[in-house]
């Protein structure tokens, strides 16, 4: 009978970390389409228990998806702004201020001189710097469109208010009242602060948060693809 071998061997670890994904524009307009979706299906649920009469339970379903919405929405932006550093790294686009005072660090650029081609390095440090950051609110909402295009907030509240008074005030008013309430949902379990009883919901309501911001995305979305085109 053979003896067993007991040694243990060395085990190979692959630890080294992937690239940063950067998504092509169709793929984050599909990825964000996926989640409205789901926020759909969800808000349809939502209906059918408070046609049931389990208004409560339709409730707590209606702020989640308060919180799925401002969750897709960061995501899509944070997706946009890899996308959009890449390309103006690869001169695919004019490059903007906010994109010429980007700061890396020199092993980063080290990295970067080896191979101009690869902008992998550059992917890592935006990653690095963006990843923990939100820009839910109308000022930080503000400031990645100006990484994208000087004069951009302008141009896509124009879009969206062609025939009202201050557009870009319009649309800040808007980006503001979602946050603000995702932030009520998440950090207040949606209380008032001085009586600590529940705010109302409805499933209108949410219906006309998800399609006002559907329609920022998508406006959005057509004048990054105008800018590829061009």
């Amino acid at each position: 009978m053979n003896e067993r071998e007991l040694e243990l061997k060395e085990r190979i670890i692959n630890d080294k970390e992937p690239n940063v994904v950067i998504f092509r524009i169709d793929e984050i307009e599909n990825n964000f389409n996926a989640s409205i979706s789901s926020i759909t299906n969800n808000l349809d649920t939502g209906k059918e228990l408070e046609q049931a009469n389990k208004l409560k339970e339709a409730q707590d379903i209606y702020r989640s998806q308060i919180s799925f919405l401002e969750s897709a929405f960061d995501y899509f932006i944070h997706s946009l702004i890899k996308l959009s550093m890449q390309e103006m790294y690869l001169d695919n686009w004019k490059k903007t201020s906010r994109y010429q005072k980007f700061e890396v660090p020199l092993s980063a650029v080290e990295k970067g001189m080896e191979d101009k081609d690869d902008s992998s390095w550059l992917n890592d440090c935006v990653n690095d710097e963006y990843q923990t950051q939100t820009f839910l609110s109308a000022k930080q909402f503000n400031i990645f469109l100006e990484l994208i295009e000087p004069n951009l907030s302008k141009k896509l509240s124009l879009k969206l208010y062609p025939n009202g008074k201050k557009p870009s005030k319009k649309l800040d008013e808007f980006i503001t009242k979602l946050y603000q309430r995702r932030n009520a949902i998440v950090h207040q379990d949606d209380r008032e602060s001085r009586t600590g009883q529940k705010k109302e919901i409805t499933l209108k309501e949410v219906l006309t948060y998800k399609d006002n911001l559907s329609t920022i995305v998508n406006e959005l979305l057509n004048i990054i693809k105008s800018k590829q085109l061009s």
